[in-house]
Formats: C-alpha cells, structure tokens, sequence
C-alpha cells in the first residue's frame, strides 16, 4: 500500500512539474538586427516578430532588458502595455504568474515589462522608464500603435511609473499602479507645476486616466488621488463598483477644446484589494473598463485624450484583395443614414501616415462622426510595406514605398463603387504625413478618380510629378494643412522648407493661381488660412497652418476640410470640375 501511495506521488509530482514546465515562457534575445526576415506578401500586416523576446534597451552609456511579449496573432499598430516591474521580480516568472500571459493571448495586446534587480530611486525611475517608452515606440523589432499604449506599474515599480506619468502626463493613454508608495507632495507640487508642452498649461492641468491600487488611504495617496481629480476635472460626486472604492468621473462643465481634446478622464482608488495585481478575473477587469478605453492622439501642444473606437466598433466592412502580388486591406464604415439610399452618396478615403494602421485612424480623425452627420461613405486603406530604419522590420506600413500603391487605391475605390452606391463625381481623398503625401499623390495622378483632396502635414512629394500615372490634364482642387510646431516635417515656411515651397508654386503655375502675396487670408481659432483662386475666384489650392501643433491630425480638421471644401466641389459626368454650383439645395423661390 505504502509502496502503491509513493508512485502515485511520485506521478502527481511528476504532473505537478510537467503542468508546471508548460506555463514557463522562454523569452530569447533578439537579434542585432531583423532586418533578413522574409515578409510573407499574403500576411503583411502581421508583425513580423512575435512570441517572448528579450530586447536591449539603452540608457545612458549602458544598457537594460526589456521583456516583449507579441501574440500570435499580433498585427502592425495595435495596442500595448508597458508594466514596471516591483525591484527584484523576474519578468519571464511574473509574466506567467500574474496572468498577463491570458489577457494579452486572450485580447491579442503586446506586453512590455521592465524589470530592476534593485530598488527604484527617483533618480533613475523617470529616466529608465522614459528609454523603455522610446524604445517600444521605435519600431526597430515591431511596430505597435502610438495611440494605444498604456503603463501600469507594481509596488516601488508603481512609484516609478507615478514619477513618469507626473512628468509626461500626457504619453500613455491610460495608467494603473498596483501598490507602491505615492509620490510626495514636494515631487507633486515640483515636477506637475513645470509647463507642459502647451503653451499656459503645467503639467498638473493635463488630463490622464489614472486608478490606484493603495494598501491604504494615508495622506500621500489622497494627495495624489487629489491632484489627479484636479488634473481631469473631476466632479466632487463619487462613485463606486465592484474593483474601485472610489470613482471621480469628469464634471459636466469642461473649458478645453472638447472635439480635439475629451473631458473623459476617470481618477480612481482601491484601497486595501488587489494591491499584488494578480489573477485574469481581476486583470481582465482592469483592461476591460479601463486600460482598453482610452487613446491618445499627437494634438495642438499635448497630446489629445480620445475614447478608443476602432472598426469592430464601428461596424465597419473589411474588405481584402491580391493586387501585384500583395494582400491588400481596406476597411469601409457605411452609417445608416445612407444605407439603402436611392441617391448615390460621397466617399471620403482617409489615409494613416507611416506605420499607421487603421486601429486608430478612424477615431484619430472622426471621419465616421462626420459621415453619419453628413451623409456620406468613408474607406480607410491600409498602406503597402516599407522598412523605417536600416536594421528594423521590413513590414512597416508606408505609402508608395516598395509597392504600387496608386494602383491600389484605383483598385480599391473601383472595388468600393461596385458595393456601394458612390457618386462618382465626389470622391475625395485625406491624409496624415505620409499618407497626406500619398494624399497628394493621387491629386496629381487619379485626377479621374479623385475630386479634391485634403490633408495635413505631408507636401506633395517631387516625384510624384514624374510618375508613369501623372496626369495635368484634369483639375483637382487641394488643400495641405501644416502645423506650427511639426518637426517631424520641417518648417511650415516656404523660405525654410523646399518641400512646402516646390508644392504651392505648382499649384500657382498649374492653376494660374494668386500668388502668395495677393491670396485671400483669414483666421478662425487657432487655423491661419491662404486661398489661392483661379481667374473665376475658384481655390483650387490652400494652404492652412495650425498654431503650437506638432506632427498631429485633428477632428477638427477633418469637419473644416468636409464643410469648407470637399462638399463644395464636384465632377459632372463629362470630367469638368464645378465649384459651389450644386443644383442640389432647397428650392427657397
């Protein structure tokens, strides 16, 4: 009996090790460089590393690990985490542990931990944090969105990434500690009242979605609960559920830019609970109603807080092709204002910059808003394939890089007509950076497709004018938005930008316009606007610039770019384009 009790033993323990062996995640180094793998063309827009990888990071003269978790079915540009590890956690142990490995398999979100052998000191827990933020926004091994990125922190690991968060308030969308002491009063006061990168904004006026999991309510934490209600103008009524002790939900009355900017910041406080931050009931939770709510955009100064609203919520259709070779990807939002409409309507194709995809570029722009209130049809395309740095992956999405992608969009919007009742003669076309160039490509080369075109912070590239699809035998009207402050593009000024220069004297000489001293100017908020118009007063060209925006695409924007000129425009059944002519209007006689 005895000898029958230890085999049986010996085999539990033995299933014991096996169970246990197959949680463990071995995480490998990667490479120096990654840029040999072979993108699969009928797969593009899956990231093309994925699984458990350690990556270096550098900082300072040295270095640190940063563990990368990408699931399987990890694309290009879609959510991410950055946790900050308690000191002296190992990351591949914790990751399996905790359950963070289930919520990202489960919710398909890459998971960055950082780990630090000894404790975090105020000295190096900004500086450690912000390398490993750079580096998972870098796009080296992958490329995860900008947009969707979130922190969460556990014990002094929480601290750190309060002392971040404090400092650059406005760089993840959404913020979760798990114990941890709360920063001082003194770091509060110091680093939130330095200015922010709005111009008479500090940093402690700049929203962020913050929840707090604190062993108890002492002075320290409430001071901290305190300046972030204040931070996201919070109302003094509290509410409470299940995981949160304490709700403060923002007030009603909100004296920002509420388009560009939502006053949607929640501050919340657990207290005495689920401070370890453990366990996929509790961890699914916190995403759910939480982590997976929020996006934020590059705006005017700081980046804007937005509700996150990708295609599934949309409904919208996700249509695919082989076009050369290449799976191609398009996503199409059809409100129901139009649906089954005997006239035919607009289509608007919005394009993301580089990198970009279309998880975010939809509530980046508000194109949908504007389509359900205007009535008309919007496409999102996904650009072809290109590699951003001389060692990084080679399936960063970029427009007109290694494949035809003009003949793509005349694919796809030939595609879209054949499904929807478009009206051929107002089809329009935005972008952000890269795709406002590619934008601005198609202005010059489908003229037949496209009626106008609009976009912001890309100029028309010079090489566009010597493509086999060139075409100046047809109008197309453009307007290109610059902001003030975007570096990434270079100056908004024609005497120190060659590329703004070269592109509004094509338009002058194409369209014999006014030249930049006699356009008509005007300004509305924060938009400097030049009109540029023909012999018969027709803008077929402006140019727009937006004071203190860096590198950003508003929604703003995208109404003022509909209203003031895409509307205004059409293209009658014999090409010839007409400006506010529309017999489409009340009979007021």
């Amino acid at each position: 009996m005895k000898k029958a009790f230890l085999c049986l033993l010996s085999l539990a323990l033995l299933l014991t090790s096996i169970g246990a062996y197959a949680e463990i995640v071995i995480f490998n180094r990667l490479p120096d460089s990654v840029a040999d793998l072979e993108l699969d063309l009928t797969h593009p827009i899956d990231n093309m590393v994925k699984g458990a990888w350690i990556e270096e990071v550098n900082l300072g003269d040295g270095t640190f690990d940063m563990y990368d978790y990408l699931p399987e079915t990890s694309q290009v540009c879609e959510k991410a985490i950055l946790i900050i590890l308690e000191s002296g956690v190992k990351a591949d142990e914790f990751f399996v542990t905790s359950g963070w490995k289930e919520i990202a398999d489960a919710n398909n979100v890459s998971i960055m931990m950082v780990p630090n052998e000894s404790a975090w000191t105020e000295e190096d827990a900004v500086a450690k944090v912000n390398a490993a933020f750079t580096a998972v926004k870098q796009r080296h091994y992958y490329d995860i969105s900008w947009d969707l990125l979130d922190l969460v922190g556990y014990g002094d690991g929480a601290t750190a990434a309060m002392q971040f968060t404090v400092s650059s308030p406005d760089a993840f969308a959404a913020v979760v500690l798990f114990g941890g002491d709360a920063v001082t009063a003194e770091y509060l006061e110091t680093v939130g009242g330095q200015p922010s990168l709005e111009e008479g904004i500090a940093k402690n006026a700049v929203k962020c979605p913050v929840w707090v999991f604190a062993e108890e309510a002492d002075e320290t934490v409430l001071s901290e609960i305190n300046y972030w209600k204040q931070a996201n103008n919070g109302s003094d009524f509290v509410f409470s559920n299940e995981y949160a002790d304490v709700v403060y939900m923002p007030a009603d009355v909100y004296h920002g830019l509420q388009m560009d900017d939502w006053n949607i910041a929640q501050t919340r406080l657990t207290v005495g609970k689920y401070t370890d931050g453990t366990g996929v009931d509790l961890l699914q939770e916190v995403y759910d109603e939480f982590l997976a709510m929020y996006a934020r955009h590059r705006g005017i100064g700081n980046q804007e807080l937005r509700y996150y609203v990708g295609p599934t919520n949309y409904n919208m259709t996700l249509y695919t092709a082989e076009v050369d070779g290449m799976t191609r990807y398009w996503y199409v939002y059809e409100p129901d204002c139009v649906k089954n409409s005997s006239q035919p309507v607009p289509l608007v194709v919005s394009m993301a910059g580089r990198g970009g995809y279309n998880t975010t570029f939809p509530s980046l722009t508000d194109w949908p808003l504007i389509a359900n209130e205007r009535g008309f049809i919007c496409a999102f395309p996904i650009a072809g394939y290109g590699q951003q740095l001389q060692n990084g992956v080679n399936n960063i999405p970029m427009w007109n890089s290694n494949v035809d992608d003009v003949a793509f969009i005349r694919y796809m919007v030939d595609d879209i007509k054949s499904h929807y009742n478009i009206d051929a003669g107002r089809v329009y076309a935005n972008g952000q950076s890269m795709g406002s160039m590619m934008s601005m490509r198609l202005n010059v080369c489908l003229p037949d497709v496209f009626t106008a075109t609009g976009s912001t912070c890309g100029a028309l590239p010079s090489n566009a004018l010597n493509s086999e699809y060139y075409n100046d035998q047809i109008d197309c009207a453009a307007w290109l938005i610059y902001g003030e402050k975007d570096t990434t593009v270079g100056s908004y000024k024609i005497s120190e930008s060659n590329s703004v220069k070269t592109c509004i004297e094509y338009y002058i000489e194409r369209y014999n316009l006014t030249d930049v001293d006699h356009a008509k100017t005007y300004r509305s908020g924060p938009f400097s606007h030049y009109v540029f118009l023909n012999e018969q007063g027709v803008p077929m060209f402006r140019y727009s610039v937006v004071d203190n925006k860096g590198h950003a695409n508003l929604p703003s924007e995208s109404y003022m770019l509909y209203d003031d000129f895409f509307s205004k425009f059409y293209r009658d059944d014999a090409g010839v384009l007409h400006y506010m002519e529309s017999d489409n209007v009340l009979d007021i006689h």
